[in-house]
């Protein structure tokens, strides 16, 4: 009966780690079509593995993800540029324009949702506003 009793943790223990589900949250990534240019000047920005995450509940099929916001940053201000969706392949492309009111310096794309960790890319303005 001793023997019996020590199996019995054992057992329970690989029947809850068999049922226990991890979110696969990979993070995307993002990347610009240049690295510096004017105010009102088109950079595209892409993104890849942009993927719904679902932390809680059985698991489901793999969807894009919605509501993708384009942020242009400059210190502490933060200029709105784009909201996008990823397409069938988890991905976006989109063209937007370098804020009118950028100024020379450093800057940053940052592509942001809800419940997300921001990702960045390094932008420098090359003409005083």
């Amino acid at each position: 009966m001793r023997h019996l009793l020590r199996l019995v943790p054992a057992i329970l223990l690989v029947v809850a780690s068999s049922t226990v589900m991890q979110a696969n949250c990979a993070n995307g990534t993002i990347s610009l079509s240049k690295s510096r240019g004017a105010p009102d000047s088109a950079v595209t920005v892409k993104g890849h593995n942009f993927k719904e995450c679902h932390d809680v509940g059985p698991p489901r099929p793999q969807e894009p993800s919605l509501g993708i916001e384009i942020v242009f940053v400059q210190g502490k201000t933060r200029f709105p540029v784009a909201v996008v969706d990823a397409n069938s392949k988890f991905e976006f492309s989109k063209v937007v324009q370098v804020p009118a009111e950028a100024k020379k310096g450093y800057g940053q794309f940052v592509v942001e949702r809800r419940d997300w960790v921001p990702l960045q890319a390094d932008f420098s303005v090359t003409v005083a506003r």
